[in-house]
C-alpha cells in the first residue's frame, strides 16, 4: 500500500510542477519544446514503476504480500486451522456428492439420486480416495397404474415389486465404477422409494 502511495504522490507532485513550468514559459516558439521536455518527464515518472517491478520490486510485492498474510494468519490457532480443514474437507465431500448426483442426472434423466461419498482427503497433496459410494435412486418419471387391488389380507401387489433393488443396476455402476475410478464393489445402489 506504501509504494501505491509513493506513486500517486509523486505523480501529482509532478503534474503540479508541469502546471507551474507551463504557466509561467512564456508564449513563444520555446513553448512546444517545454512541454515536449515536460511530457518526456512525466512519461518517466509513470515508468518508473514499471521498471522498479521488473528489476527488483517483483520481491519486495511479494514480501509485502507475504507480510499481510503473515497478519492475518497471525491470530490463528491451530484449533482454527483444524476447524478450517475440516470445513474444506465437508464442503469437498458436498461438492463430489452435488457432482455424482448431477453426472447421474446427467446419464440417466429418468432417474433422482441422492449420493453419500465417503473418501479421504489429503489437503496437502490434493488427493483424494474413495473408500464407499452409497447412491439412492428413485425413479424420477410418472408410471401408469395397471390396476388397483384393495384387499386387507393379502399383501398388496406395490409391497412386492418394490423391493428395494435399482432398475438399472449394473449400468448405473458400471457408469460409477467408470467416471470415478473405483472398483464396483464400492459402490452400493438403494432404492428410494417411488
Amino acid at each position: 500500500m506504501e509504494y501505491i502511495n509513493n506513486f500517486v504522490i509523486t505523480l501529482v507532485a509532478t503534474m503540479i510542477f508541469m502546471t507551474a513550468v507551463e504557466i509561467i514559459s512564456p508564449d513563444n516558439s520555446m513553448k512546444k519544446y517545454i512541454k515536449f521536455v515536460l511530457g518526456l518527464i512525466l512519461i518517466s515518472v509513470m515508468i518508473n514503476p514499471i521498471v522498479k517491478f521488473f528489476t527488483g520490486g517483483e520481491q519486495e510485492l511479494v514480501n509485502t504480500i507475504k507480510s499481510y498474510e503473515s497478519m492475518f494468519y497471525e491470530g490463528t490457532t491451530s484449533e482454527n486451522e483444524d476447524s478450517i480443514s475440516k470445513s474444506q474437507i465437508e464442503s469437498f465431500k458436498n461438492n463430489l456428492n452435488s457432482n455424482c448426483d448431477s453426472l447421474l442426472k446427467e446419464e440417466f434423466s429418468d432417474k433422482d439420486f441422492k449420493s453419500n461419498v465417503e473418501c479421504e482427503i489429503d489437503l496437502e497433496n490434493m488427493t483424494y480416495s474413495i473408500e464407499s459410494l452409497e447412491v439412492g435412486v428413485k425413479d424420477g418419471g410418472i408410471k401408469l397404474v395397471d390396476s388397483i387391488k384393495i384387499d386387507i389380507n393379502e399383501e398388496s401387489e406395490q409391497a412386492v415389486s418394490n423391493d428395494g433393488t435399482v432398475e438399472n443396476e449394473e449400468e448405473i455402476k458400471n457408469y460409477l465404477s467408470e467416471v470415478f475410478k473405483i472398483p464396483t464393489d464400492k459402490i452400493k445402489l438403494y432404492s428410494m422409494g417411488k
